[in-house]
């Protein structure tokens, strides 16, 4: 239902990034968050104006601070209600509670309560664990609203309506991540070009019949990301894009697993109302299910071939990879339940797979659909290709390793222990690191213009026997 206007007991001002106004509550985020005064010892409570008289049938609100950031997950950190009463201006109220860990949307259902306002009015909270600041995500009101005067027509004017052509349609897979709280309700809801909601606008459909087709499978797979590059912020992570920064030393992998119970989608047959100008995409398809991420990060010299074989040929569980001071993990879950009693980071991502089931699934995968005649241009992001990639070889002294490497513009990462490597090339190559004959270095990273397939050589300078071997990794990726 539309609001028309929100107010709160009091709010919080703005701290780490995050603002906590009651508006916060009704702008379709989970991610942002109401939050009252810490000053303020209560009763806390939110009203909310609606549009138009309307019959509640439902209310459901995405209790506490349900964000995962830099800090920690902030659903646990905040409290959250405990009980509450929804009030319904002069029609009544009814009592309503939470569970300590009901993420996501927790919906009542309303007896039909005929109304313009809808207040929460707090009566008990959950402790956090680290903070005493009271936090709600995001509130929904569902209802009908009151019949139209006899003088107004049932049905809008011809021009309202819109038939989209079936050619020039592109879909546009998501992760759900960053959609917390869609489900069925909004499908046919438009979104601008970075996939936010576009609020005020009508559901493209007068009616909305909906197709299940029941599915019950586990993909599994890895992304991997190389030297040079890093997740992009924002939605092009939900698509599944790397974006490129030449100042970060990094190596990135997503390690990804879906189970999808069923796909709920629209039928497009039904009439569609014409889209706002700003609107580019249209909700057509939620996939529910479970699903993990794994983010893992770490420095190239550290990671390369051997997070490989950790993870693919399961020689060491996640427990060991978070455990280290080598990597950055971090983990992400929808609709997870663990039947075991073991717990996610002391398994391997294929026991992950064979352990975890769905609870009650939830939406895991989304598909917008472009809207004809908007512009959709996705960014293809070229990731470095690795020629020479040897995280960890030793060398006796004297010993040397060479490599041919074919004409191109090189990214070079090369470290040695515990005394250092001698690096040269063959022929004419330029580097942005000069790189002096008979000097021993235990770090070099530079870029390298090759104008003609060469050899490159690495080497454990001798000291007359009475040197020892040294520990070395080589990496060299080429620009696309």
């Amino acid at each position: 239902m539309p609001v028309r206007a929100v107010s709160v007991s009091s709010a919080q001002p703005p701290s780490a990034g995050y603002s906590f106004v009651g508006e916060n509550l009704i702008d379709g985020a989970v991610a942002t968050s109401w939050q009252p005064a810490k000053d303020a010892k209560g009763p806390h409570w939110i009203r909310l104006e609606l549009a138009d008289d309307v019959t509640v049938t439902e209310v459901a609100i995405a209790n506490g601070f349900q964000v995962v950031d830099r800090i920690g997950d902030e659903f646990a950190l905040n409290r959250k209600i405990a009980r509450a009463r929804l009030r319904f201006g002069n029609a009544g109220e009814i009592p309503i509670t939470f569970d300590a860990d009901a993420r996501n949307y927790v919906r009542f259902a309303v007896p039909r309560k005929r109304t313009r306002t809808v207040e929460i009015l707090v009566e008990d909270t959950h402790p956090g664990t680290k903070w005493d600041d009271l936090a709600v995500s995001e509130i929904r009101v569902t209802g009908i609203v009151a019949a139209e005067p006899p003088s107004q027509p049932a049905v809008a004017s011809t021009s309202e309506w819109w038939t989209p052509p079936s050619d020039r349609r592109q879909d546009v897979e998501a992760l759900a991540h960053g959609f917390a709280g869609i489900d069925e309700s909004d499908l046919g809801a438009v979104f601008t070009s970075d996939l936010k909601r576009v609020h005020g606008a009508p559901n493209m459909f007068e009616t909305k019949p909906l197709r299940r087709v029941a599915r019950d499978e586990m993909q599994h797979f890895v992304l991997k990301l190389r030297q040079r590059t890093q997740l992009d912020a924002g939605f092009n992570y939900l698509f599944i894009k790397a974006g490129t920064n030449q100042s970060v030393d990094r190596d990135y992998e997503i390690v990804r697993a879906m189970q999808v119970k069923e796909v709920v989608r629209l039928d497009e047959s039904a009439r569609m109302r014409r889209p706002p100008e700003e609107a580019v995409f249209y909700l057509a398809e939620i996939h529910k299910g479970a699903s993990f991420d794994l983010l893992i990060e770490g420095d190239h010299a550290v990671m390369g071939k051997q997070l490989d074989i950790t993870l693919a040929k399961g020689a060491g569980a996640l427990e060991d990879v978070n455990e280290s001071s080598k990597y950055r993990m971090k983990a992400f879950g929808l609709g997870l339940r663990d039947i075991t009693g073991d717990g996610i980071f002391a398994m391997t991502p294929e026991q992950i797979a064979e352990r975890y089931r769905t609870g009650d699934p939830v939406p895991v995968q989304l598909v917008f659909r472009t809207i004809p005649g908007r512009s959709y241009d996705p960014r293809e992001i070229a990731v470095p290709e690795p020629v020479i990639d040897e995280p960890v070889f030793a060398l006796d002294e004297g010993e040397g390793r060479i490599w041919n490497v074919p004409a191109g513009s090189y990214w070079i990462s090369a470290t040695s222990r515990p005394n250092g490597m001698s690096f040269e090339w063959d022929g004419s190559v330029r580097c942005d690191q000069k790189i002096e004959k008979g000097v021993e270095y235990h770090s070099i990273k530079m870029n390298c213009v090759v104008p003609s397939a060469t050899k490159l050589r690495v080497s454990n300078p001798t000291l007359l026997g009475t040197g020892g071997a040294e520990t070395m990794s080589t990496y060299l990726a080429k620009s696309p």
